[in-house]
């Protein structure tokens, strides 16, 4: 576990963090990322943006879904907006909220949702 002091957000929890990606033509790429641990204010805010989403969402798009699910879904993408950092860039979100939902699997969504929670209780 890393501590970096120079984040924007100020001082907090880092850990680095890579995984394997399929590329459409099912080749692999190694990612990696830093996992930051969010703050109180951060996790509200995560909230209130997965409220809006699931919010904005029409009706066609939510066919087959309980607003429960969409809006758990939609919490764990905000948080990962949040804590996901470029490893070259810090201060840096590693993707947006939008190419997170186009561009990871819900396996890899998954697997950096618990990635987040094992550090979480790992920090305290």
């Amino acid at each position: 576990m890393a501590r970096l002091a120079d984040l924007a957000l100020g001082t907090t929890a880092v850990k680095p963090f890579s995984f394997k990606r399929k590329r459409r033509d099912n080749s692999e790429v190694e990612c990696a990322v830093l996992i930051r641990i969010l703050s109180a204010g951060e996790l509200d805010h995560a909230r209130i943006n997965a409220a809006r989403y699931l919010n904005s969402l029409d009706s066609e798009k939510t066919a087959g879904q309980t607003r429960e699910d969409i809006l758990r879904d939609a919490e764990t993408i905000e948080v990962l907006t949040t804590a996901l950092r470029d490893p070259e860039k810090p201060e840096q979100s590693w993707a947006s909220t939008t190419d997170l939902r186009a561009m990871l699997s819900t396996t890899e969504i998954a697997l950096l949702s618990k990635a987040y929670e094992d550090f979480s209780e790992e920090v305290g």
